[in-house]
């Protein structure tokens, strides 16, 4: 049987053990996503997830909160929309309908969720890496 200071020290471990596995993901997504960028290549929503372990419950939706944080991050600091290299498996390879809702709710795209303006729109966008990369 643990006495109390054990079991405070099993539940910070454990807690400590959590915080440093999800700042890792961040962290391997992150550098994925760089890669992405410098390869001209797109990654799904659900390969993304698997490829940083990101744990469990609600997966994917711990993946979009973060894609949107650092969306206003690199909106703020005028770089290319890396969150945009993230795409549902649909057949035009365009992200989820819920990028396009939260550019638009934060300012930066006016157009519709899906069609021919979200298609544009993310193609501009990919076209801004190769540019960015130029201006350097």
């Amino acid at each position: 049987m643990l006495n109390i200071k054990e079991f405070i020290k099993t539940i910070f471990l454990t807690y400590l053990n959590k915080m440093q596995n999800f700042k890792n993901w961040k962290t391997k997504a992150l550098i994925i996503l760089e890669n992405c960028s410098k390869s001209g290549k797109l990654i799904t929503y659900g390969n993304l997830a698997k490829e940083v372990n990101i744990p469990p419950p609600n997966t994917i939706k711990k993946l979009t909160s973060w894609l949107e944080d650092i969306t206003i991050e690199r909106t703020k600091l005028k770089k290319p929309l890396i969150s945009a290299l993230v795409v549902s498996k649909s057949d035009r390879k365009l992200p989820a309908k819920g990028f396009f809702l939260f550019c638009k709710k934060i300012g930066i795209y006016n157009g519709k969720e899906t069609g021919n303006d979200a298609l544009r729109w993310h193609k501009k966008i990919l076209n801004d890496f190769q540019s960015f990369r130029l201006e350097k």
